[in-house]
C-alpha cells in the first residue's frame, strides 16, 4: 500500500484529486462487482493512495484485461501495493478526497463500489462532460460517453499504458485541465 501526503502545490492545484477504482467479478457468473483496488493521485499525478482491497466473496472473474488485478495481488503476493480491508480503504479514501474536487471517469461506478457520495459541485466526471462525449448514430443523436483510453490518447497524448488503475485517474485529472467548470448535467440536477 502506498500513502503519501499532498505535497506543497499551488492553491488551485491542491484542490484536485483523481480517483479510480478497479473491480473484480464475484458471484456464480462474475457479473457482480466487488472493489479490488483504489488509486488516488494529486493534480500532478503523484500517488496519494494506491492499494488493493481484500474481497470478502469468492472472486469468479478477475477482469485482469481491464482491471489489471490478479489473484496474487489480492493475497498480497507479488503485488506492488498492499492489501487492506474495505473499511480501512474507505477511511483512507474519504479522508483524502474530503473537500476536494474529485476527478475521474464514470465515477458513479467508483462511488457505488466505495459506498460513497461526494458533493455534486465537487465532482468532475470526464464521462459526463459534454465536450468529451460523442454523438451516436448518423447525423448526431444522443451523446454517449467515450472510453477513457480514447480520451487520454486524444487529450493527454498518452500512447503507452501501464498498470490499469493508476493511469486512469492521472488521465482524468489532466483531461479535466480546462478553464471552464462544467455545469452539472440535467440528469445530475434532477437527483
Amino acid at each position: 500500500m502506498h500513502i503519501a501526503p499532498l505535497g506543497p502545490l499551488g492553491a488551485e492545484k491542491q484542490n484536485y484529486v483523481g480517483l479510480d477504482c478497479e473491480m473484480v467479478g464475484v458471484g456464480t457468473d462474475g457479473k457482480q462487482s466487488a472493489l479490488a483496488r483504489v488509486s488516488i493521485t494529486d493534480y500532478d499525478g503523484n500517488v496519494i493512495l494506491d492499494t488493493h482491497v481484500h474481497v470478502q466473496e469468492r472472486v469468479t472473474d478477475f477482469r485482469t484485461h481491464v482491471s489489471g488485478v490478479r489473484a496474487k495481488d489480492l493475497k498480497g503476493r507479488g503485488a506492488s501495493v498492499g492489501v487492506i480491508s474495505v473499511k480501512e480503504c474507505q477511511k483512507l479514501v474519504f479522508g483524502a478526497v474530503d473537500g476536494k474536487i474529485l476527478v475521474g471517469h464514470a465515477l458513479s461506478n467508483d462511488f457505488k463500489a466505495l459506498l460513497y457520495t461526494h458533493p455534486k459541485h465537487l465532482v468532475r466526471d470526464t464521462s459526463r462532460y459534454k465536450p468529451y462525449m460523442r454523438a451516436s448514430g448518423t447525423g448526431g443523436g444522443k451523446l454517449r460517453p467515450r472510453k477513457l483510453r480514447d480520451l487520454a490518447k486524444e487529450k493527454v497524448s498518452l500512447r503507452k499504458w501501464k498498470a490499469a488503475s493508476e493511469r486512469s485517474e492521472r488521465s482524468c485529472v489532466h483531461c479535466d485541465d480546462r478553464r471552464e467548470e462544467p455545469r452539472p448535467s440535467s440528469r445530475a440536477q434532477r437527483k
